[in-house]
């Protein structure tokens, strides 16, 4: 993991507890707490700016606007909207204990704060946007706030510390260009972007790829001088009208830790602006209101969000099909990157399209060689039944990663389909010397050992994945297989009926179900 996230993986075990491995039951998840989000955002924005209109808006904006669609429909992005969800609930709780300060308050303030940083540690600059919170609308910190502030930013500093020590020892701390200079010429170009994704959500990508810009580059030097005039506007509204300064300072803050001040294994994307989007609409409305009217700003409000509405559908559309996501993807990327060729071949190669998979892994290491997209090629070749050319692709993947289990095990596949059994078992060795608790690589070992009918290895291997995971499907079966071909039908039985149980769908369960009949009658 390059985040440390425990709250977000208790969420996905509880609804694993529920769904197992059905996705329809995490994206109603995900939908219901975006849902709860935006009804909070509402009432937030309703308190602090006293205007319906404006707040009803933001938070229609804020549940339906494009780039809001990664955050939800992505399983994967459960940590952004479950952060938020405690994020604004600690912006109600600061509230409250800004205008009275009670014991209760205070914790209850730092364990949602804490809740959504564990979520996703982004939120951790909270505690300056609380401090600005106070400039703008009490124009000091009280006394009573200094207590509060320290607490939230010692729990901010711990949070950063782990999250960037887990990111170095996952060697995920990169800049974009591989140089800090080439990453500061390029943020002004993603920066301005950013705020063209808000008004005129087009083109958008899962992955944004950029040039190595240089600081004298045009559109570098464009968005320098756009950047200038929004300081510009910054600094009057902080002169002359705080509370617009504070929504400001709301997108410009909540964007901080995406910015790659701290280096960042990404350089831009949609969900970055799951939570900043509300300061920039705020504005919006208020300004619209304040210069044309409620009716004005109502009618505004209710096309722009029809606009938003259209282009959210279109833009699902994308996101249901892999296929179509990665060629979207790949329209936009223009060869920067090989992400959108590797997981194209992964697409191709469930679809059994072994030759067009093989031509967009070759392509992905054109651009940049990686051990998985190897394995990738490896697999499509075997399929194909080109061995000679697994076997080669499978070594180059060991060769890239060296540290890797997943080659070796492949490597292993493809010799023991040879029954060239010596070399399988020293990759598969090798293998399990890597991941020694991956309990998939015991029971590919125990299938290996009976192959060479060495059953008591085997057996060993068998129980040493089931320890490792009580549940694992292919070693219950295995194992059942190993006691049923020695006649002990009794454990046979014991591991089959725990397979049927937890499995009750699987394909293999209508075989194991078949040969239980036949064990039962004889």
């Amino acid at each position: 993991m390059s985040l440390y996230t425990p709250i977000t993986l208790v969420s996905y075990a509880m609804d694993y507890a529920v769904f197992q491995l059905d996705p329809t039951g995490y994206r109603i998840i995900n939908c219901l707490l975006h849902v709860i989000n935006a009804g909070l955002v509402y009432y937030f924005v309703r308190n602090l700016t006293r205007n319906g209109l404006v707040a009803l808006g933001t938070s229609i904006v804020f549940c339906i606007h494009p780039v809001q669609i990664e955050s939800v429909v992505w399983v994967a992005e459960r940590k952004n909207v479950l952060s938020s969800f405690f994020f604004l609930l600690t912006c109600f709780s600061y509230a409250r204990i800004k205008e009275n300060l009670r014991p209760v308050g205070f914790a209850v303030c730092g364990l949602l704060f804490t809740a959504a940083c564990l979520s996703k540690p982004n939120v951790v600059v909270a505690p300056l946007l609380f401090l600005v919170w106070h400039l703008c609308f009490d124009g000091e910190v009280p006394k009573r706030s200094r207590v509060v502030l320290a607490a939230l930013i010692t729990v901010s500093l711990c949070i950063a510390i782990v999250t960037i020590r887990v990111n170095v020892a996952n060697g995920t701390l990169r800049y974009y260009g591989g140089s800090a200079l080439t990453t500061a010429a390029v943020m002004p170009v993603v920066l301005i972007r950013y705020l063209e994704l808000l008004l005129f959500p087009l083109n958008q990508s899962l992955l944004y790829f950029f040039p190595a810009y240089s600081f004298f580059s045009p559109p570098v030097v464009r968005a320098l001088a756009l950047l200038a005039v929004l300081a510009a506007g910054l600094f009057y509204l902080w002169k002359k009208e705080k509370a617009y300064f504070f929504w400001a300072a709301w997108y410009v803050i909540l964007l901080l830790p995406v910015l790659n001040i701290v280096p960042f294994p990404s350089l831009m994307n949609d969900r970055y602006l799951y939570l900043p989007l509300i300061g920039f609409f705020v504005i919006l409305f208020a300004g619209f209101k304040r210069f044309a009217g409620a009716v004005v700003t109502g009618v505004f409000i209710f096309f722009l969000s029809c606009g938003f509405v259209y282009m959210n559908l279109k833009r699902q559309e994308i996101w249901a099909d892999p296929e179509r996501l990665w060629l979207d993807t790949l329209r936009t990327s223009r060869d920067y990157s090989q992400a959108p060729y590797y997981n194209l071949g992964l697409v191709y190669l469930r679809k059994k399209q072994y030759e067009t998979a093989v031509a967009h892994f070759e392509k992905a290491l054109s651009i940049r060689p990686r051990a998985w997209t190897y394995e990738g090629l490896g697999l499509a070749h075997l399929r194909r039944g080109e061995r000679d050319e697994a076997v080669h692709a499978f070594q180059s993947a060991i060769a890239e990663d060296p540290k890797s289990a997943v080659p070796h095990s492949n490597l292993a596949l493809v010799y023991q389909m040879e029954e060239t059994y010596d070399l399988a078992l020293y990759e598969m060795s090798q293998a399990v010397a890597l991941d020694p608790r991956n309990p998939s690589l015991h029971s590919n070992l125990g299938s290996l050992f009976v192959r060479m009918q060495v059953p008591e290895k085997a057996e060993e291997e068998y129980l040493r994945a089931l320890k490792l995971y009580p549940d694992h499907r292919d070693a219950l079966y295995n194992l059942g297989m190993l006691y049923h071909a020695r006649g002990e039908q009794g454990k046979a039985q014991e591991y089959w009926s725990r397979l049927t149980k937890v499995y009750p769908s699987a394909r293999l369960t209508a075989r194991v179900q078949t040969l239980m009949e036949r064990v039962a009658k004889a």
